[in-house]
């Protein structure tokens, strides 16, 4: 119920957190992907999905929807208030 110690708190965790996934997913891009690859194709991640997930590459363009959704109600939801 402690509004400036969780929010403080959200901040300091979920700050470093995303940072972190964020480089972990460019260091599989570098690991799997040449740099010829990564400069000539239109999108990293689904070229990546591709070469690791196969036949489940879906879940990429997938989750990039969802989270764009899910952006678009958050920011809908916190207008509203």
């Amino acid at each position: 119920m402690d509004g400036q110690r969780n929010i403080l708190r959200s901040i300091v965790i979920a700050v470093p957190a995303v940072t972190a996934l964020y480089v972990f997913a460019n260091i599989a891009y570098m690991t799997v992907l040449t740099s010829e690859e990564m400069v000539n194709t239109p999108a990293v991640a689904v070229t990546f999905g591709e070469r690791v997930l196969g036949s489940f590459a879906f879940v990429i363009p997938l989750g990039v929807a969802l989270s764009t959704f899910g952006c678009a109600l958050c920011l809908q939801f916190g207008t509203t208030r």
